[in-house]
């Protein structure tokens, strides 16, 4: 074979070759962009995901938060509330112990009086006997209902909050709605 010819022949097959090359890279260029624009799909919707966790867990520390005082608000009133009843019942008692530790001193002092008929004349008197018909006093029991702050009660009455909420039925954030975009 002349070379002239040689080199037309294998002109043809890197010519062939080339173009078998070139719409390869043509496709494995499609492919590359195709990966790429996968890849920022991916990235921006990780990027959306994240922005709606960061704002319904903003919105959650509100709920949580506002419940907090809430139950704060409760404790302080039911505090309040037996406090008002139990220092009541501490004023009656001081009363009744002033009125006593009176009745004492007159009694103490009638026992110290030095002229006889004068102890005779206030003791026929009665005016001083003790009483035994005072109204009978008792110490007022307080304590806070517990099991209305206990931790699980708390954590029950909240996650039936957050889920009416996302169910829809209450919707103080109106973004919670869309709670299944997830």
């Amino acid at each position: 074979m002349p070379v002239k010819e040689a080199v037309e022949t294998y002109k043809d097959q890197v010519k062939s070759s080339i173009q078998s090359l070139t719409k390869k890279e043509s496709g494995i260029q499609r492919m590359e962009q195709q990966q790429k624009q996968k890849i920022s799909g991916v990235l921006e919707q990780s990027h959306n995901l994240q922005s709606k966790i960061t704002s319904r867990y903003a919105e959650l520390h509100q709920i949580l938060t506002e419940k907090e005082q809430r139950t704060l608000a409760d404790i302080r009133e039911e505090e309040k509330k037996m406090l008002n009843t139990m220092e009541k019942n501490l004023e009656e008692i001081q009363g009744h112990l002033n009125s006593i530790g009176e009745e004492l001193l007159k009694l103490q002092q009638q026992m110290d009086q030095k002229d006889s008929l004068v102890f005779l004349k206030e003791e026929a008197g009665g005016k001083r006997r003790v009483s035994d018909e005072d109204k009978a006093l008792s110490v007022t029991d307080g304590a806070l209902q517990i099991e209305k702050f206990d931790h699980h009660f708390l954590m029950n009455a909240m996650w039936g909050e957050t889920s009416a909420i996302k169910r829809g039925k209450t919707c103080p954030v109106s973004s919670l709605l869309v709670y299944n975009a997830f």
